[in-house]
Protein backbone atom coordinates (compact mmCIF):
# COMPACT_ATOMS: atom_id res chain seq x y z
CA UNK A 1 0.00 0.00 0.00
CA UNK A 2 1.67 3.10 -0.97
CA UNK A 3 1.33 5.51 2.20
CA UNK A 4 -0.31 8.79 2.25
CA UNK A 5 3.00 10.90 1.47
CA UNK A 6 4.73 9.36 -1.33
CA UNK A 7 2.99 11.21 -3.68
CA UNK A 8 4.22 14.39 -2.40
CA UNK A 9 7.84 12.77 -1.52
CA UNK A 10 8.13 11.63 -5.33
CA UNK A 11 6.97 15.25 -6.34
CA UNK A 12 9.75 16.78 -4.14
CA UNK A 13 12.28 14.79 -5.91
CA UNK A 14 10.63 15.26 -9.25
CA UNK A 15 10.18 11.20 -9.59
CA UNK A 16 7.99 12.42 -12.18
CA UNK A 17 6.86 9.02 -13.60
CA UNK A 18 6.71 7.28 -10.36
CA UNK A 19 4.42 9.79 -8.87
CA UNK A 20 1.97 9.80 -12.30
CA UNK A 21 1.73 5.71 -11.44
CA UNK A 22 0.95 6.20 -7.46
CA UNK A 23 -1.49 9.23 -8.66
CA UNK A 24 -3.39 6.58 -11.21
CA UNK A 25 -3.20 4.11 -7.97
CA UNK A 26 -4.97 6.54 -5.56
CA UNK A 27 -7.78 8.44 -8.40
CA UNK A 28 -6.08 11.66 -8.62
CA UNK A 29 -8.31 13.91 -10.02
CA UNK A 30 -8.13 13.61 -13.82
CA UNK A 31 -6.69 16.67 -14.33
CA UNK A 32 -4.21 16.46 -11.49
CA UNK A 33 -3.46 13.16 -12.73
CA UNK A 34 -2.73 15.00 -15.98
CA UNK A 35 -0.25 17.92 -14.93
CA UNK A 36 1.88 15.21 -13.28
CA UNK A 37 2.03 13.22 -16.52
CA UNK A 38 2.89 15.85 -18.85
CA UNK A 39 5.60 16.62 -16.09
CA UNK A 40 6.87 13.03 -16.76
CA UNK A 41 7.03 13.34 -20.31
CA UNK A 42 9.08 17.07 -20.58
CA UNK A 43 11.60 15.51 -18.32
CA UNK A 44 12.16 12.47 -20.60
CA UNK A 45 11.82 14.87 -23.92
CA UNK A 46 14.50 17.18 -21.78
CA UNK A 47 16.81 14.41 -21.51
CA UNK A 48 16.55 13.62 -25.05
CA UNK A 49 14.32 9.92 -24.55
CA UNK A 50 12.63 9.72 -27.53
CA UNK A 51 11.91 6.17 -26.93
CA UNK A 52 10.96 6.60 -23.31
CA UNK A 53 8.45 9.51 -24.23
CA UNK A 54 7.13 8.43 -26.80
CA UNK A 55 6.15 4.73 -24.67
CA UNK A 56 4.83 6.83 -21.87
CA UNK A 57 2.77 9.24 -24.30
CA UNK A 58 0.98 6.25 -26.04
CA UNK A 59 0.82 4.24 -22.40
CA UNK A 60 -1.20 7.57 -20.85
CA UNK A 61 -3.39 8.57 -24.08
CA UNK A 62 -1.49 11.52 -24.88
CA UNK A 63 -1.92 12.06 -28.87
CA UNK A 64 1.01 12.75 -30.89
CA UNK A 65 0.23 16.15 -31.58
CA UNK A 66 -0.85 16.65 -28.38
CA UNK A 67 2.48 16.01 -27.43
CA UNK A 68 4.41 17.58 -29.82
CA UNK A 69 2.25 20.90 -28.63
CA UNK A 70 2.91 20.64 -25.21
CA UNK A 71 6.56 19.98 -25.86
CA UNK A 72 7.10 22.51 -28.56
CA UNK A 73 5.14 24.78 -26.04
CA UNK A 74 7.67 24.58 -22.73
CA UNK A 75 10.10 25.00 -25.24
CA UNK A 76 9.10 28.36 -25.93
CA UNK A 77 8.24 29.06 -22.74
CA UNK A 78 11.93 28.75 -21.18
CA UNK A 79 13.37 30.55 -24.49
CA UNK A 80 11.46 33.17 -23.04
CA UNK A 81 12.73 33.00 -19.53
CA UNK A 82 15.91 33.17 -21.06
CA UNK A 83 16.51 29.06 -19.54
CA UNK A 84 17.88 27.72 -22.74
CA UNK A 85 20.39 25.42 -21.22
CA UNK A 86 18.49 22.00 -22.17
CA UNK A 87 17.31 23.47 -25.30
CA UNK A 88 20.80 24.21 -26.79
CA UNK A 89 22.58 21.58 -29.35
CA UNK A 90 23.36 18.45 -28.09
CA UNK A 91 24.78 15.06 -29.47
CA UNK A 92 23.04 12.54 -30.19
CA UNK A 93 23.80 9.01 -30.12
CA UNK A 94 21.10 7.74 -32.30
CA UNK A 95 22.18 9.83 -35.41
CA UNK A 96 25.36 11.38 -35.13
CA UNK A 97 24.32 14.78 -35.20
CA UNK A 98 23.61 17.77 -33.00
CA UNK A 99 20.04 18.78 -31.94
CA UNK A 100 18.97 21.88 -30.70
CA UNK A 101 15.60 20.99 -28.93
CA UNK A 102 13.76 21.72 -31.19
CA UNK A 103 15.17 19.90 -33.84
CA UNK A 104 15.20 16.93 -31.71
CA UNK A 105 11.47 17.11 -31.25
CA UNK A 106 11.26 17.53 -35.21
CA UNK A 107 12.86 14.95 -36.20
CA UNK A 108 11.86 12.01 -33.73
CA UNK A 109 8.22 13.49 -34.16
CA UNK A 110 8.56 12.30 -37.73
CA UNK A 111 9.76 9.06 -36.69
CA UNK A 112 6.42 8.44 -34.42
CA UNK A 113 4.24 8.02 -37.81
CA UNK A 114 2.91 4.63 -35.48
CA UNK A 115 1.87 6.84 -33.34
CA UNK A 116 -1.27 9.26 -33.85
Amino acid sequence: MVGNDDLKYELERNNFVRAAQIAASRGLAENELREIQFEALWQMAQNRNAVGTRKLAQEWGVSKQELKEYLQNRAVEHRKTGDIKLLTSCYDAGTGKYFSFEEWLEFYAEKWKDYQ
